[in-house]
């Protein structure tokens, strides 16, 4: 959330302020930003734990993308942004929820320092060693204004599947997707 404390995606609806962040360009560094919720989705899916070599673990399924901390440049233009989760592939690693809300008395102080890291805003990347576990259960997706959240202390894209261009409405395709 907005104020770095932790709510199960399950519980986050339209308009609530989250931490997103906008990515860098040559002339701007990247740093965390307050991003608001546009939609939430929901639907019965497979998720997997994911673990890494750090010991921690999270859920999600396996077309989630998780932010890269690359992006392609003249160099590499193959390199993605944001991809799925595959053993060997690091996640982005933010920071621990409660770290930053731990101290009530410095919080703000906290979080206004997170906001202002630019560049630095990725801890450290931590490698996938297992991905396993396959249960079904209701998964969430969110929309927000900065197209990522930070998810876990991971940062996180999006989700895919609100992302295909089917409409709501339950028509298959939008026509304006192929003009």
């Amino acid at each position: 959330m907005s104020d770095w404390t932790c709510r199960p995606i399950s519980e986050i609806k339209m308009g609530d302020q989250i931490i997103g962040f906008e990515k860098g360009t040559p002339e701007a560094r990247a740093k965390l930003v307050l991003s608001t919720v546009k939609r939430t989705f929901s639907k019965q899916g497979t998720t997997y734990a994911i673990k890494t070599e750090t010991g921690r673990e999270v859920r999600c399924t396996l077309d989630h993308n998780w932010y890269t901390g690359r992006g392609p440049s003249s160099k590499e233009p193959h390199r993605k942004m944001y991809a799925p989760p595959k053993v060997g592939r690091s996640l982005c690693f933010v920071c621990e929820p409660k770290d930053a809300a731990s101290d009530l008395g410095k919080r703000d102080q906290i979080i206004e320092s997170l906001l202002r890291r630019g560049h630095k805003f990725v801890q450290s990347k931590d490698r996938v060693v297992s991905i396993d576990n396959p249960r079904q259960e209701r998964v969430y997706a969110l929309e927000t204004t900065t197209g990522n959240y930070i998810a876990n202390g991971y940062a996180s894209s999006n989700s895919l599947y609100q992302q295909r261009p089917a409409a709501p409405e339950g028509s298959v395709f939008r026509r304006a997707s192929f003009r």
